[in-house]
């Protein structure tokens, strides 16, 4: 959920880059964030590259599905 918090546009404030939300992450570990959380996030994070590719704000498109009926 953070994560996605930084890496999405708000209206106060432009997406952070995969690289800067990872840091911040990092930063917090043992503070806000539990350390073995944080170590499994970054492990996933460099096993599926192309995952946190394709969620972060920063390379996010819309995409628009068309409901049928």
């Amino acid at each position: 959920d953070v994560y996605d918090a930084l890496t999405s546009s708000r209206s106060y404030r432009r997406a952070m880059s995969h690289e800067d939300a990872m840091a911040i992450i990092v930063k917090d570990s043992g503070v806000h964030f539990d350390p073995k959380c944080v170590k499994a996030w970054v492990r996933l994070a460099q096993d599926d590259v192309d995952f946190f590719e394709e969620i972060s704000g920063s390379a996010r498109t819309l995409k628009l599905v068309k409901q049928t009926s």
